[in-house]
């Protein structure tokens, strides 16, 4: 738990990118090197050289170094990366692997390889099962219970082969992230994030799914698309809070802040107001969380703008710039 929420550690996605410009990145002899602490301790280096797809944006250049270790299966650093979320609050480490193989036979060998790697070192942290394709997710949740474990699956929603997934769960007894994406797209209000996470509810209900085992997932949508995306999540949370006392709700918060400045500080903000209006769990990076930065100003300008009191973030961007 990281400030009494549940946290399901998103470092072991392969949609995630280190800055060419990161302190973790050495370079040594021509080639360029990832440095980390293996699962004792010990100073590690994960050869980057290599790593397919580097990305170029106006924040810089990226290396997809998750999908890279991914690929070497290199299970001392995979089980580095989970023991380090875990031991900076991580309840629940989510494994991705989607970005690294596109044809299902090669996802399903690196889901399995990653499950198989991390699993003997997330004791006390439950394997959370995340893809786009929910045959690879169905085939995660029978190994997960074949290793004696419980599962979370990562996640569920009203598309059709994602609804159907429910029984797979009640039978694997696994937790689930319910997100309010509808049949046909993804929400763009409150009220229809409201009643699309009650059609959910009554199909997990009829399953027999258990209200703890339910994360419910109103949907972070980018405050710089819509100022009010903030205030659609805080009123769907605030609802599925007093609709329903024993769920929990969750979201990935980071995704307010795509396309602003000083992320981290807004996805600080974010996080503080997901809890004040009813949440119990965030899906975010245990490892940059130090705590709550209320009474800074531009924490303060990020509660504004997330609360749709600064049109287009304007006063927030002007601030970051000037610092």
């Amino acid at each position: 738990m990281i400030e009494d929420l549940l946290i399901i550690g998103e470092n072991l996605n392969a949609t995630r990118k280190i800055s060419k410009d990161s302190q973790r990145l050495v370079e040594r002899d021509g080639k360029t090197f990832l440095k980390y602490k293996d699962a004792e301790g010990s100073e590690s280096f994960m050869d980057l050289t290599d790593a397919k797809a580097e990305v170029e944006t106006a924040g810089g250049r990226f290396i997809p170094y998750i999908a890279e270790g991914i690929r070497r299966e290199d299970t001392r650093w995979a089980q580095a990366t989970a023991v380090a979320q875990i031991r900076a609050g991580s309840d629940f480490i989510d494994v991705c692997v989607d970005e690294c193989a596109t044809d299902p036979n090669e996802r399903w060998t690196l889901m399995n390889w990653l499950i198989e790697a991390v699993a003997p070192v997330t004791e006390g942290a439950i394997l959370t099962v995340d893809s786009s394709d929910s045959d690879t997710i169905a085939k995660a949740l029978e190994r997960i219970t074949a290793m004696g474990k419980r599962a979370m699956v990562n996640s569920i929603n009203l598309e059709s082969d994602r609804r159907a997934l429910i029984p797979e769960i009640a039978k694997h007894n696994a937790y689930v992230v319910a997100n309010a994406s509808g049949e046909k797209g993804l929400p763009q209000t409150a009220d229809e994030r409201i009643a699309n996470l009650d059609e959910l509810q009554s199909m997990m209900t009829a399953a027999g799914i258990p209200m703890g085992d339910r994360y419910l997932d109103p949907l972070v949508l980018p405050i710089a698309t819509d100022s009010e995306n903030g205030n659609h999540f805080f009123k769907a949370v605030q609802v599925m809070r007093a609709k329903y006392p024993d769920v929990h709700i969750t979201g990935g918060l980071s995704n307010v802040s795509f396309g602003l400045p000083k992320r981290l500080v807004l996805n600080n903000a974010m996080t503080w107001l997901h809890k004040q209006n009813g949440g119990d769990s965030a899906i975010l990076d245990p490892l940059t969380f130090k705590g709550f930065m209320t009474g800074d100003e531009a924490f303060d300008l990020a509660v504004k703008a997330l609360e749709g009191h600064d049109m287009y973030c304007m006063d927030y961007t002007t601030h970051c710039r000037s610092l």
